[in-house]
């Protein structure tokens, strides 16, 4: 199922940078049965931490990446080969993909596209920098989330 892969996105920017972010995760668990628990919620702001998850540490004799499950083209292929992955994690969901990396579960996020937008990076961005991770660019630039920047991520993420 994909049903995990869905995510409810709030981010705030200050100054252009993230620096609060929910995501929202409504069918977190919805495969453990009647009775579980459903749904989770994960929250950041830079300077404070981040909240509602587990933290775990990639291992350290894989190079795990995650990448787009629909939106893939040779460019993103080849950014991804770049990174001489031993697994790569086809989900969706850019919210999910970053869930991701903040968890542990991957090493990295690499989508070589501009098909996401500012609203699918805000939110995790900052849950991301509150507990010392970066979420930039394809050449390492910082994204800007000023009202005049253009809403899709150009530079892929």
């Amino acid at each position: 199922g994909l049903l995990d892969h869905v995510t409810v996105l709030i981010g705030v920017a200050v100054n252009g940078e993230a620096k609060g972010g929910v995501i929202f995760q409504p069918y977190y668990n919805y495969e453990a049965g009647t009775g579980a628990p459903l749904g989770r919620c994960i929250w950041g702001l830079v300077g404070l931490g981040s909240y509602g998850f587990t933290r775990e540490v990639p291992p350290a004799n894989q190079n795990l990446i995650t990448t787009t499950r629909s939106h893939s083209d040779w460019i993103v292929t080849e950014a991804v080969n770049s990174c001489e992955p031993t697994e790569i994690v086809r989900v969706g969901g850019a919210g999910h993909k970053v869930l991701l990396l903040i968890e542990g579960k991957v090493h990295a996020y690499v989508f070589a596209s501009k098909g996401c937008k500012k609203w699918d990076t805000c939110a995790p961005e900052a849950v991301l920098c509150a507990i010392g991770g970066n979420l930039t660019d394809m050449l390492g630039n910082q994204i800007l989330y000023h009202s005049s920047v253009q809403r899709r991520n150009a530079g892929g993420v």
